[in-house]
């Protein structure tokens, strides 16, 4: 085997971004105005679990389209790839996921019905390690198939606030902001913005040369085009994502 190498480009590639808030908190509204950005050709939108953002399409320079499926894992998955093998254009286009939360949901309702299944009716089934595992490989390909979009990919997830327990394992008085989504996820992506109350925004992680945070950090006056400014994507590189291949007879 011959080991083939290349240097870096020293480029950004286009960034995927979580944005997890609580109810009511404008992480939709925030993809929808991001869709008004003269850097964006189209912006596809693909709703999980979520009422369809068609009011959105009032916000001043919003431009979307809803992408219709039929609410399946398969579904889902298909309108992912499809988005993901459409020809370039001039512009890149957008990809809005909404939620994540939904969607590691639907995984879960999945392998609850195969514990139960396999329970044979008797009573609702256990979910054994061997299930979460399939289910981890089901979430694994529609994350590939989201990473597989050479252009800006908004995710959203919602942010709940759960008591802190102490190093005996028992209830504090302490609340902290939890992402409701599978566990991995803030570390599949190049970004996390946080916005625990409406009006109130924060980076809490960004993966950037041109934009290099210390700690969590509040985003006065937050728009998902002035962070892409920040980020310095003028000149951007397609994404490369070093996927691991699962053995045959292991895919989902």
């Amino acid at each position: 085997m011959t080991l083939v190498t290349r240097k870096p480009t020293a480029k950004p590639s286009w960034p995927v971004l979580l944005i997890a808030g609580v109810e009511k908190s404008g992480k939709s509204w925030a993809c929808a105005q991001a869709s008004a950005s003269e850097r964006i050709g189209r912006t596809l939108w693909v709703s999980i679990g979520e009422t369809d953002p068609d009011q959105y399409g009032a916000i001043p320079g919003a431009d979307f389209e809803i992408v219709e499926h039929d609410g399946s894992y398969k579904g889902i998955l298909e309108v992912l790839a499809e988005i993901a093998s459409l020809p370039a254009e001039d512009k890149p286009t957008l990809l809005v996921v909404d939620s994540m939360t939904r969607l590691w949901d639907l995984i879960g309702d999945g392998a609850q019905k195969w514990a139960n299944t396999r329970a044979k009716g008797d009573s609702e089934g256990i979910i054994t390690m061997d299930l979460w595992n399939k289910a981890n490989k089901y979430w694994a390909h529609l994350i590939q198939a989201i990473l597989a979009h050479d252009g800006p990919v908004l995710m959203t997830a919602r942010l709940e606030a759960v008591t802190v327990v102490d190093s005996r394992g028992k209830p504090t008085p302490v609340k902290a902001d939890k992402i409701k989504t599978k566990k991995s996820l803030p570390y599949d992506v190049d970004g996390v913005i946080e916005m625990p109350e409406r009006g109130k925004t924060y980076i809490s992680a960004v993966r950037s040369v041109n934009l290099q945070l210390q700690e969590r950090t509040e985003f006065p006056n937050f728009t998902v085009d002035d962070l892409w400014s920040k980020l310095g994507l003028d000149d951007v590189q397609p994404r490369v994502v070093s996927n691991v291949a699962l053995p045959e007879g292991d895919a989902a």
